[in-house]
């Protein structure tokens, strides 16, 4: 979600800084995927799973944001005013899929599984700090990209480099999901009856709060 805030954010100026022609409309398009493709999230999430779905979605925006960097640095040291068709189109494809794997899983998947993870008592609060810190680092992400994009003094000039650091972001996302999301987390009440205590990790304690909390409830 951090690396999309820096693709929405800064698409136009980093397009038009790589050459790109008519780096709005590209940055039209990108944003056009990004909303065409929340809709087969809401489809895969229940078909596959969360787990499944965010490891889906974090290894396919790892791999395209490692294409795209090696993309960008390849076709950067041409002979300027040249203009590299291929390396241009291929850049776009892979940030379209690249926008099509979030979109579809983390995109909406990551506040479904925030919204399951906690108990009832303490989830509004959780959601909370998950929403706040969501904005703080997206707001980290908007400050911090120029100083990486950019050249001159005070700048790390990275350019097309940058897509190597969030891609690194997004194979931390992997290990996250794979240790961490460990859960078979629900789509209704009663999955949690039919989970099997080998089958997860402290899933009897899991249970047990689920039962109080709905004790709480009362009828």
């Amino acid at each position: 979600m951090f690396v999309l805030t820096r693709a929405t954010s800064y698409g136009t100026q980093y397009f038009l800084r790589a050459g790109f022609e008519n780096p709005f409309i590209i940055t039209v398009i990108t944003n056009s995927v990004n909303v065409a493709s929340t809709f087969p999230g809401l489809y895969l999430v229940e078909k596959l799973g969360r787990r499944n779905l965010l490891l889906l979605g974090a290894i396919g925006m790892s791999v395209c944001q490692f294409i795209v960097g090696a993309v960008g640095t390849a076709t950067a040291d041409n002979v300027v005013g040249e203009v590299n068709r291929s390396g241009q189109q291929a850049a776009i494809a892979f940030v379209c899929i690249y926008i099509y794997f979030f979109a579809s899983t983390w995109g909406p998947v990551a506040w479904v599984v925030t919204g399951e993870l906690y108990p009832l008592k303490v989830r509004a609060k959780c959601l909370s700090m998950t929403t706040a810190s969501n904005w703080l680092l997206n707001f980290a992400i908007a400050y911090a990209t120029p100083y990486m994009v950019n050249e001159g003094p005070g700048y790390a000039n990275l350019q097309s480099k940058v897509f190597f650091v969030w891609g690194s972001f997004c194979f931390v996302c992997i290990a996250f999901v794979w240790f961490l999301v460990r859960l078979p987390l629900p789509s209704s009440p009663s999955y949690f009856f039919n989970i099997h205590p080998l089958n997860c990790r402290n899933a009897s304690k899991w249970l047990t709060t689920y039962i109080l909390d709905l004790r709480n409830q009362g009828p």
